[in-house]
């Protein structure tokens, strides 16, 4: 049975009161189990926190040109306590639930050492590089922000460039949907091969993970993160792979989780990870699950 690692307590556009309580977590393994997902990680947006605030405050503070919504969003979010966030999981791991602790970090550019600073002295079992801002822009709000000014085959570029840093960064056990660009449909012809090779060398030389994230199929793109060819790259160079609903309500977890065991076989992968304290343990890909 294979491990759900990526997920959120509560949808994005909630701020204020996020249920982060063992009662919360539970529901979220009964689902889980429902789906036939013996084991879940909680993988917050480091956004919810106001350890990350200082890191991020350059997308919103100040910051000339940014688009009004990701203003209004962010300047609304910060405002939980990232160490009452960890004792609730594990609290919810001694009380005998099947989760690990896991956080979903923006990657920004020259903010590496204070990125390192706020995770450290946590005891993390992964941590999900993401790259959800490229040159400041939001990438993923929704089509009219990013894209209607900006040439598709230089956004994919700056992405895999960004990608690239985070893997070689080492902050990280695995990359999250790591081709987000196509989320709302907008795909490079030609795929810029030449950029993405330098993010499957960086993982490969950190022994950074590849998400296969199933979020795609509810989004515009209709596709697994990543696309199978990128998947096989990075099943080719042996690195760790792990499976991620990207859930943030419970009857999200394990969905798609059926087709993304096919997409992981069809791409080469003999194995799936399993994470406890950091460690990447593999585990035979084999089993199947229904459809969700």
């Amino acid at each position: 049975m294979p491990a759900d690692y990526h997920m959120h307590l509560e949808a994005d556009d909630l701020y204020e009161d996020l249920p982060h309580t063992v009662a919360r977590i539970a529901e979220y393994v009964e689902a889980a189990r429902r789906a036939g997902v013996d084991e879940i990680g909680i993988s917050e947006h480091c956004h919810r926190f106001r350890a990350f605030r200082p890191i991020m405050a350059h997308l919103f503070e100040g910051a000339t040109g940014q688009h009004p919504h990701v203003v209004a969003w962010l300047s609304s979010d910060f405002r939980h306590e990232l160490n009452r966030y960890v004792e609730v999981v594990l609290d919810a791991r001694r009380q005998g639930l099947p989760v690990r602790l896991g956080l979903e970090v923006d990657y920004l550019p020259d903010r590496e050492e204070a990125i390192a600073r706020a995770l450290d002295g946590i005891p993390w079992d992964y941590v999900l590089g993401s790259v959800h801002f490229v040159d400041g822009a939001s990438i993923d709000s929704s089509p009219e922000i990013t894209w209607p000014g900006t040439p598709v085959e230089r956004l994919w570029r700056r992405y895999f460039e960004h990608l690239a840093q985070a893997a070689a960064s080492g902050l990280f056990t695995c990359l999250a949907h790591p081709d987000l660009p196509k989320k709302f449909g907008f795909r490079s012809d030609p795929f810029p091969w030449d950029a993405f090779e330098p993010v499957v060398e960086a993982a490969a030389a950190t022994g950074t993970g590849f998400e296969v994230n199933t979020a795609g199929l509810r989004k515009p793109a209709r596709e697994i993160y990543p696309a199978q060819e990128l998947l096989a790259a990075a099943t080719q160079r042996g690195l760790p792979i792990q499976l991620g609903s990207d859930a943030h309500r419970p009857e999200e977890v394990g969905a798609g989780f059926a087709e993304a065991l096919r997409w992981a076989r069809d791409a080469g992968a003999t194995a799936l990870t399993r994470r406890a304290g950091r460690r990447a343990v593999p585990e035979l890909l084999g089993g199947s699950l229904r459809d969700r």
